[in-house]
């Protein structure tokens, strides 16, 4: 089943887009900031992020860069 990160710091838009990415059949794994976004990364194959732009302690900027410097290539929106 294809796999999708939501990295968000409000539990309410994680809640909304969590339920309906499940509807359309995809696994939903969750973060609510940057840090634990790339713990998700580590432990987990996804095939899609879906990316928050501001967020406390990392922003998805800094956790773009970071994912890409890294290697990963995983599509983000």
């Amino acid at each position: 089943m294809p796999a999708i990160l939501t990295v968000d710091d409000s539990r309410a838009v994680r809640t909304i887009v969590g339920k309906q990415v499940k509807e359309l059949g995809f696994e939903v794994l969750e973060a609510e900031d940057g840090i634990q976004g790339l713990q998700v990364l580590q432990d987990a194959q996804v095939d899609l992020v879906l990316l928050d732009v501001t967020m406390p302690n990392m922003d998805g900027p800094t956790m773009l860069e970071k994912m890409r410097s890294g290697g990963n290539t995983t599509p983000v929106i």
